[in-house]
């Protein structure tokens, strides 16, 4: 607004301010003013002036007037302090506040904190109030309508105005799709008997039904059909939408079709942007048990901004955003999270359901499983650091490393964006710090064979011939089930300590509670982490030989070959599983024993009892005799050729001549 008198542009409420200052010549008001009234509202004075209002000033006098003075006005009226008139008087805040002006006090204009005109509307009421006024009004539209009893039917003694009211109130209640169900399932289409016309646009005729109160169908007429719905007896378009949609032999509306539709501005080529993710080669992981299989992971020396760049530079001409090809990753559900260092999800989720670790509630389910989750983590911990101190050299912890890939080369940013193999191994480490013996590590890539069940079993297999000396072994390892807890496992160690290859006559498993598994391995995984990044890892032999130097140099490396894998078979009975009367559940199951000379296991679901109760799950057929030995792989399982080709063209290069043999060989697997 212009000021006249300083010939000065400014908001409406700095020009209020101005023109009631003693800067401007002229004054809104007489200065004798009478103070009619003072009134505190929340610590905020109001004082009620008695003024005339000008008639020629009538351009700073508020469109809108008050009408009475309420006491929530100090929240919703004016941020900085306005003169206000109101029938003949001013209304002068002393403290400001931090909200425009209320509904009440200004309906048709209002302003926002910096006193421009707001262009959106505030509410004063609530999102549920507003909900609430919102179904009131539709109820109200949508009311029973009445009806005259004037039809052949005689619809009105068949159905009676409770009935009718009970009705619509439950139809009110109902979704859009339950209605479109409802009005489907209350009428018949019923072919036209007579047409006037051969041609006509009728073709069927409809009949409608309403249940009584002893649930028995009564054909109504069409009007009290609509009118106790609460429709209009004239307006049956929300029924006629429905039951002319459907198809004859349907027997459910048709689904909206609203939002269904593709854009044509979508892009169309997400089958290129799919084909580039798996370039990368993400795999499963074992650490993040809740998520396997179905999450999949990429190494950690590849980010999201190096692959879309990647994305860029081989298709300059599909333009696709960062953000496009990050949704595109999270679709597809792959993570990029650091393998090996997992926290607690059940720690994580009581964390976040709001009540105290030292104020816990005894009516809470989730404080409850979090006490008896502490408890067995807690009590795994105890007897692992006792088994440490008590390490004898037969007592090892169990893990399997995270996916390696090769080559791996991290001064070259073009590694990253080569397919890579993927290696594994598998580590057997002494527990405690004057453990005797030295860490076992099973390595092999994925040209040999996977990572299945009866792959990570032949890795068990290969440590008990090792230590086939040993009377006891006492193995500590993770809950993973696809690894360390199946019957494949439990059915091998049932097998080893029977046969004649090694001279045991007991083995135990002990388990940690997930989330909680930090062990000696661990500690070996990390050695093998920063041999690798002492040299370049070109080849299989050079991570053979980042494993070897680890621990400083006393490592037990095996590499295993295909004929080292063994097909080792699930030799469980589920009939005898079911049939058991104490079952016990495999995930349950803290810690296994098997003894030489018997085909049952001992096991125990917490880690303070004894060992009492008896696993017998064996088939009738391995637990009267021996069971045999699988057969071994007859082959290796290859790599992909595209794989081996991508390597040798981008990688070549930077490769010694002796390393390049490794990756010439694979090709003749």
């Amino acid at each position: 607004m212009l000021c006249d008198i300083c010939n000065t542009w400014m908001s409406r409420t700095q020009y209020m301010l101005h023109r009631a200052s003693d800067k401007c010549k002229s004054s809104l008001l007489d200065d004798s003013r009478t103070v009619v009234s003072e009134v505190t509202v929340d610590k905020m004075e109001v004082v009620v002036y008695e003024a005339e209002i000008m008639e020629d000033r009538g351009d700073i006098v508020l469109d809108e007037s008050v009408t009475t003075l309420q006491p929530s006005m100090d929240e919703d009226v004016l941020k900085s302090r306005v003169d206000v008139v109101e029938n003949g008087k001013e209304i002068v805040l002393k403290e400001s506040v931090d909200k425009p002006l209320d509904e009440a006090a200004s309906p048709s204009v209002q302003f926002t904190k910096k006193g421009t005109i707001r262009i959106r509307r505030s509410n004063s009421l609530s999102v549920k109030e507003r909900k609430e006024r919102k179904m009131q009004l539709y109820k109200a539209k949508y009311a029973l309508k009445p009806i005259v009893d004037c039809c052949k039917k005689k619809c009105i003694s068949k159905i009676n105005e409770g009935r009718r009211i009970e009705i619509n109130a439950q139809y009110l209640k109902l979704g859009w799709k339950e209605r479109k169900t409802f009005i489907l399932n209350t009428c018949d289409r019923m072919p036209v008997k007579r047409k006037s016309v051969e041609d006509g646009a009728r073709k069927n005729t409809w009949k409608y039904f309403f249940s009584n109160k002893d649930s028995i169908k009564q054909s109504v007429c069409k009007k009290f059909f609509l009118t106790t719905l609460g429709y209009k007896p004239n307006n049956d378009r929300a029924v006629f939408e429905v039951l002319n949609k459907t198809p004859t032999a349907a027997i459910a509306p048709l689904a909206d079709g609203r939002g269904k539709h593709v854009s044509d501005r979508k892009y169309k080529h997400d089958d290129l942007i799919d084909a580039h993710i798996e370039s990368f080669e993400p795999t499963v992981s074992h650490y993040r048990r809740e998520h396997a299989p179905i999450r999949r992971y990429l190494p950690s020396d590849v980010t999201i901004t190096m692959m879309h760049n990647d994305f860029t530079h081989k298709y300059p001409e599909q333009q696709i955003s960062y953000e496009y090809y990050r949704l595109a990753i999270k679709k597809k559900n792959i993570s990029f999270a650091t393998l090996g260092h997992e926290e607690c999800e059940f720690c994580e989720k009581f964390c976040l359901h709001g009540h105290d670790a030292d104020n816990l509630n005894n009516d809470c389910d989730d404080c409850q499983q979090y006490v008896n989750h502490k408890i067995r983590y807690e009590e795994a911990r105890e007897l692992y650091k006792k088994d440490a101190e008590l390490n004898n050299g037969s007592i090892f912890s169990v893990d399997l490393q995270k996916v390696i890939m090769l080559p791996r080369l991290d001064a070259f940013k073009k590694v990253i964006f080569t397919k890579r193999i993927v290696a594994y191994y598998k580590s057997f480490v002494p527990l405690g710090k004057k453990a005797h013996g030295v860490p076992m590590a099973c390595i092999w890539h994925e040209g040999v064979t996977g990572r299945n069940k009866e792959d990570i079993v032949s890795t068990f297999y290969a440590f008990f011939l090792r230590q086939r000396d040993s009377k006891k072994i006492t193995l500590w390892l993770d809950n993973c089930s696809s690894q360390n807890k199946n019957w494949c496992l439990l059915s091998f160690l049932v097998y080893i300590v029977n046969s004649d290859e090694v001279d045991m006559d007991e083995i135990q498993l002990k388990y940690f509670e997930p989330g909680h598994t930090y062990m000696s391995a661990d500690s070996f995984h990390h050695q093998v982490e920063l041999s690798m990044k002492k040299q370049k890892v070109y080849d299989f032999p050079d991570f053979s030989k980042a494993v070897q130097n680890a621990n400083k140099g006393k490592v037990d490396v095996k590499e295993m070959t295909f004929s080292d894998i063994y097909m080792w078979k699930d030799n469980k009975s589920q009939q005898k599983l079911k049939k058991s009367s104490e079952k016990i559940y495999l995930k349950n199951i803290v810690a296994v024993r098997t003894r030489r000379g018997k085909f049952t296991m001992e096991c125990k679901t917490s880690n303070t009892e004894e060992f009492t109760k008896q696993l017998d799950f064996l088939c009738k057929k391995s637990s009267t005799k021996k069971i045999s030995k699988p057969p071994q792989l007859d082959k290796p399982r290859g790599v992909a050729q595209d794989k081996i080709d991508d390597i040798l063209s981008n990688l070549s290069s930077l490769m010694p001549a002796s390393r390049r043999i490794f990756w010439n060989n694979l090709k003749n697997i």
